[in-house]
Formats: C-alpha cells, structure tokens, sequence
C-alpha cells in the first residue's frame, strides 16, 4: 500500500488524542485518535479504501484507510503487512455493540525500532 508521507498530526478537527487500542472506547466514538501498532494484515490493498488490522500490543483494530491518504504522487511511504505504523484518525462504531474502527486520515511506517518502546511508555505515562 502506498501512502502520502505526511508527519503532522494536528487536524482540522484538533489534536489527536494518543491512546492504545484497548482504551479506545464508546466515549471516543467521533473522537481523533492517534495509536501505533503493526499491521497484522490488510484487505482491499487494490481498492480506493483499503483496511488494515493494527496490533498495538494491547488490542487489535480495523484501520479504513482515507480515499484521500491512499497513493499520492508526492511523498509516499510503503506500508505492508509486518510495518509498524502510526495512524490517526476518527473512531467510528461499525454498528451497535460490534467492534469499532478507526476511519484513518494520516498513516505511515515508522522505521526507527526505538519507536514501539518510546509509545508504550509515552501513552502509559498520559494515561495517569
């Protein structure tokens, strides 16, 4: 999957808001999320929209990708099962009392391996 190469995380709908995946829930529905975890496996990489599973260690979550972020011309990032990846987006419900999704608006590969260890302690220190 190639993916615009973008490293801003401020959004028109405000600041993400980091979580794990575990954490995301009913209250966040709506709600910009930032999360970090390895693609597991992806469905769709063809289509405008792909969805990627994303493991943070602490949950999994389908990650619709935007129309909008998939294959732009300039600056791209390769993303593929196995990349550790840095998602933000708007939590959505996909029906009543089913599994959330995040609908993504930025994504892409992280390559420093120091990445996964500085996230889980970062998000564990915001969360006290």
């Amino acid at each position: 999957l190639r993916v615009k190469q973008d490293d801003k995380i401020f959004m028109p709908g405000g600041v993400a808001k980091k979580t794990f995946i575990s954490q995301a829930r009913a209250a966040d529905v709506q709600t910009l999320l930032w999360v970090q975890g390895l693609c597991r496996s992806m469905t769709g990489e063809g289509s405008s929209t792909p969805i990627l599973i994303i493991d943070d260690g602490t949950g999994i979550m389908p990650c619709q990708v935007s129309e909008s972020t998939v294959r732009k011309p300039d600056e791209e990032s390769v993303i593929g099962v196995g990349s550790y990846v840095q998602v933000v987006g708007e939590l959505k419900a996909a029906n009543v009392g089913s599994t959330k999704e995040l609908i993504c608006h930025k994504i892409f590969a992280l390559q420093d391996p120091n990445m996964e260890s500085l996230w889980m302690t970062e998000v564990s220190l915001l969360q006290k």
